[in-house]
């Protein structure tokens, strides 16, 4: 047993002290600007080094937690710097490597999802958004944060998009 409990311990303590470094780091990052109203540019070098220290983690590891913080900082890299058609491109490949996954990953996919719309807005594409969003809401559990953040967005999408009337229901 003491053996088994070594080799475990020797296999998973350097992807264990991994998860709670890209957690760190993704925590420093967003403490820094969660709080700030405008732009935060300046934020997106920082982000895009993150992505780059831990870039390859995305084809070596299937932690989904080093996935899941990998991809964010390659999102921040492109969000901070308004680059909406980049992000699009990042959020899809983390859905397609949540896609693959035979463990469960909604709440990871949710999220991104939600980015999605995010981009969709930010190019002013609310029809798509709005799609997304109708499909979306019908598989998160009403309550979930991801359903807040779903229904938030459904109403900045229908002010987006001059439905005032949608918006006000």
């Amino acid at each position: 047993q003491l053996r088994r409990a070594k080799f475990l311990l020797g296999h998973y303590w350097a992807e264990y002290q991994t998860e709670m470094e890209i957690q760190n780091d993704y925590f420093d990052l967003l403490d820094q600007f969660s709080g700030m109203k405008g732009s935060k540019k300046e934020y997106a070098p920082q982000a895009a080094i993150l992505f780059e220290k831990y870039r390859e983690q995305l084809e070596s590891s299937d932690n989904l937690i080093i996935q899941y913080y990998t991809r964010m900082f390659q999102f921040y890299a492109e969000s901070l710097a308004c680059r909406w058609k980049l992000c699009l491109f990042v959020i899809d490949d983390a859905l397609g490597f949540y896609d693959k996954c035979t463990r469960p990953v909604e709440k990871y996919k949710q999220a991104f999802l939600n980015l999605k719309v995010c981009c969709l807005m930010m190019l002013s594409k609310n029809k798509e958004a709005e799609k997304l969003l109708g499909m979306l809401q019908t598989t998160l559990k009403e309550g979930s944060a991801n359903w807040f953040k779903s229904c938030e967005l459904s109403l900045v999408n229908a002010l987006y998009g001059f439905q005032y009337e949608k918006a006000w229901n």
